[in-house]
């Protein structure tokens, strides 16, 4: 006979993998490098408080990431869940809509503004927002400037959510994804799947080793002149860095 694992089972620490969505309630830490962060936050499947650790550096209250990895048991703060990927939603229930919108990400919506919107849209709140913002002055408050500055900024959230989500799927976290977004803006995909290792040299903190890794992911060959020009590159960079001035060809091979 099989006993079903119920959520407390999923929450104990040394437990196999869980996966599931939360949204930002607090960031009670985040370290100097951006590299890491403790958030507190509520669990989407059944509100439970959860304190979760990892790759959160830049979560804001009211957002909703996706999150996999384990629960740990910390001998001073309890147990809380230790992310190893951290993927970035947009919120797909009512009740998360409202929090997300209310919350102040969204400048010029407050917390009874998100509550006559998701009233009145229900789920397809921010669809509607997004693509037809027209429709938002049939809500009492909201004037044709407000509905396309409220719209102009649920578009820019939605457009980095997804973004983000892409570089996870590249194997690139929030911390350096978002470095890569404030670098390179709305260009960010295209310039990623167009050539990681420009892209390295551009953003600090990649490096070739991680831009290696997205090209891999992305069908870039092993031979592929973008790769090669990229160790170039790099091998030069590295060779600087230990105080050397110059490199011949042949040495630059042997390194690469």
């Amino acid at each position: 006979m099989h006993t079903r694992r119920g959520p407390a089972d999923a929450m104990t620490p040394g437990a196999s993998e869980d996966a599931f969505e939360a949204t930002v309630e607090e960031v009670v830490f985040t370290s100097d490098d951006g590299a890491f962060a403790v958030v507190h936050g509520k669990r989407a499947s059944d509100e439970v408080r959860v304190t979760l650790v990892g790759d959160l550096a830049g979560f804001a209250p009211g957002e909703t990431v996706r999150v996999r990895g384990r629960w740990t048991e910390h001998a001073v703060y309890g147990r809380r869940f230790r992310a190893t990927a951290v993927t970035p939603i947009l919120p797909s229930t009512q009740t998360g809509i409202a929090r997300y919108l209310g919350s102040g990400l969204v400048p010029g919506i407050g917390p009874a503004l998100a509550e006559r919107l998701v009233e009145r849209f229900g789920e397809r709140t921010l669809d509607i927002i997004a693509n037809e913002s027209a429709r938002l002055r049939d809500v009492e408050g909201i004037g044709a400037k407000r509905a396309a500055s409220i719209a102009e900024a649920v578009r820019s959230r939605r457009d980095e959510a997804e973004t983000l989500a892409y570089l996870h799927s590249v194997e690139i976290g929030p911390a350096l994804g978002r470095r890569i977004l404030k670098r390179l803006g709305p260009d960010t995909m295209h310039e990623v799947r167009t050539n990681p290792y420009g892209v390295a040299e551009r953003v600090a903190g990649m490096g070739f080793r991680t831009a290696d890794r997205v090209g891999r992911a992305q069908g870039i060959g092993p031979d592929d002149p973008r790769r090669a020009e990229g160790a170039a590159l790099h091998v030069v960079a590295a060779s600087a860095d230990d105080g050397h001035t110059y490199l011949d060809a042949e040495a630059l091979l042997e390194r690469a």
